[in-house]
């Protein structure tokens, strides 16, 4: 299981390469920038949650970005360090699968992980919460599977607690965790003292955060931010409660641009159950591990991230045993070659679309975006406050300009936020004499935020756009 071999470093090296060629240039993303403006206020005192913030993503990004601020925050080496941190994953499934079925399978599963993060809807170019929940996960799993000592029982719960701290669905790991140790075949207190040390070790890095938070002043606006959605999946959410959201063109385009993962996932599960011989082992466990893992995406469609771990073993698992397999004539070939490669093709284009629309549109609206910037430092005087309509941080970043104090829901953007809450936005603008404001008119704030955007249209009166962005001015 070690990393002598010169196979996977290729793959290693090939995907950075590749993925530095297309992605390097990307812009930040709405996250990304959400990350910089609030670790940036985080360095000179203020807190997140309370005083800037507005998702309700766990608090380990800030800290993350808060040591990239001291770097400048280079648009390059945040995207070098999304492809490092992919590649660093890819390497500890590759030690983790080599201890269980072998070094080919093993460079397989990790090819696959690499290429599931290359397609664009996976957003592995940029630093986010599913990239820190993924790497995080992927060490603490490797420590799980290893030998059952309790400094790798500790280390797994440590890595769990950080991957908990990065995005709120590594909850999905914790509980995969805990039920492979309810079912392990030993008596109960052989699966409690385990269980007990890996909770502990879980809690640790939240207890150290949660003192944090305190000592700031902000630990109940933390809280409330990073467990009022604890999954992002409510019930006006998923689409079990509302059936026509799975025929959204949205999710049509997701589910064509993700079919080689979705057919992987279906193929392995068709496999596994009429395998007569199926490894009910070290199979099961991943089995086990994309069923739970699964459950936010089959409830929302979305947040796959956690899945490309097992799915990238278990698809390696897939393609070991039909190379071993031998398919009889040539009509059944044709049968089972023809719609792999035409979804795949299929999918492929797609993906190639994407990575085309990224390089053209987002190039364009990230110009405009540096272009209202520079306009805005100009013709705004020094510490003059600004308001951003819709959910674009980057803008208050590239411009070195702040939101009116108190305005903790800077990018109001949802659908949820209420009348009250649009109110209180239209209040703090009044009274903190904000004179210039920035609609983008990508988002669809203007349909959500109806209250806001009619106040902006009656009292900013002077306008300049830039493409999507008009700078409004208060005559």
């Amino acid at each position: 299981m070690d990393l002598r071999g010169k196979e996977i470093w290729i793959v290693v090296a090939a995907y950075i390469l590749v993925n530095s060629s297309i992605y390097l240039n990307i812009g930040f993303t709405p996250d990304e920038s959400n990350y910089i403006f609030t670790s940036e206020k985080m360095l000179e005192g203020y807190a997140p949650y309370k005083d800037y913030s507005t998702d309700v993503k766990p608090p380990l990004n800030y800290y993350v970005f808060s040591v990239l601020a001291y770097s400048g925050q280079i648009l390059q080496l945040i995207r070098l360090l999304a492809i490092s941190m992919n590649a660093a994953a890819a390497l500890m499934i590759y030690m983790t699968a080599a201890r269980m079925y072998g070094n080919r399978t093993a460079l397989a599963a990790a090819s696959i992980f690499l290429f599931i993060f290359t397609m664009p809807s996976f957003f592995g170019y940029a630093v986010n919460g599913d990239r820190l929940m993924i790497l995080f996960s992927v060490a603490s799993l490797f420590f799980f599977t290893g030998e059952r000592k309790a400094k790798y029982i500790a280390a797994s719960g440590m890595l769990a607690g950080l991957a908990l701290l990065s995005k709120q669905t590594a909850v999905m790991l914790v509980l995969f965790y805990f039920i492979c140790f309810a079912i392990e075949r030993k008596n109960i207190a052989a699966r409690i003292k385990p269980a007990a040390l890996m909770a502990a070790s879980l809690l640790i890095p939240l207890i150290i955060v949660a003192a944090h938070f305190i000592l700031m002043g902000a630990f109940a606006e933390m809280l409330n931010w990073t467990t009022s959605e604890a999954l992002n999946i409510r019930k006006d959410d998923t689409w079990l409660s509302e059936p026509s959201k799975f025929m959204s063109l949205e999710t049509l385009y997701n589910f064509s641009v993700m079919s080689p993962i979705l057919f992987l996932a279906a193929a392995f599960f068709i496999a596994f159950l009429l395998d007569r011989k199926r490894d009910m082992g070290s199979d099961m466990f991943f089995v086990i591990m994309l069923a739970v893992t699964s459950y936010p995406f089959v409830a929302v469609l979305k947040y796959m991230s956690l899945m490309a771990i097992p799915l990238s073993v278990l698809s390696a698992r897939m393609v070991q045993r039909a190379m071993q397999a031998k398919i009889d004539g040539l009509y059944t070939k044709i049968l089972v070659i023809f719609p792999i490669a035409l979804i795949f093709a299929f999918s492929l284009g797609l993906n190639s679309y994407s990575v085309y629309r990224l390089h053209s549109v987002s190039s364009d609206y990230y110009t405009h975006m540096e272009d209202v910037s520079s306009y805005l430092k100009n013709a705004m005087e020094e510490g003059e406050m600004l308001y951003v309509f819709g959910y674009n941080p980057t803008i208050y970043h590239l411009s070195d300009r702040d939101p009116p104090p108190g305005m903790y829901y800077l990018y109001p953007y949802k659908e949820h936020v209420n009348d009250m809450e649009q109110a209180r936005t239209v209040e703090i603008l009044r009274s903190s004499s904000v004179k210039t404001a920035v609609v983008d008119n990508t988002q669809q704030s203007r349909y959500f935020n109806p209250i806001t955007y009619k106040y902006l249209e009656s009292e900013y009166r002077k306008r300049v756009s830039f493409g999507p962005f008009d700078v409004l001015t208060k005559e």
